[in-house]
């Protein structure tokens, strides 16, 4: 089997901030704040520290169940 087709992430997966806040219906500053604090929903960063910040969706609808 291809790496690559197990290591891709189903369309839609991967969110960027705009996206997340949209989803969770709170302002991307909020989940700057919450970066910052560790608080909120987990993140990734593919590239590292400076690197953007990307959301996968699945962990974001398991937080919003689990902080509901």
């Amino acid at each position: 089997m291809d790496q690559q087709a197990v290591l891709a992430p189903a369309p839609g997966e991967i969110m960027m901030r705009e996206e997340a806040a949209a989803l969770l219906r709170v302002h991307a500053h909020t989940l700057d704040r919450w970066r910052y604090t560790d608080e909120g929903p987990p993140y990734h960063q593919p590239r590292g520290k400076r690197g953007r910040v990307v959301y996968f969706r699945s962990e974001l609808l398991a937080w919003l169940r689990g902080a509901a």
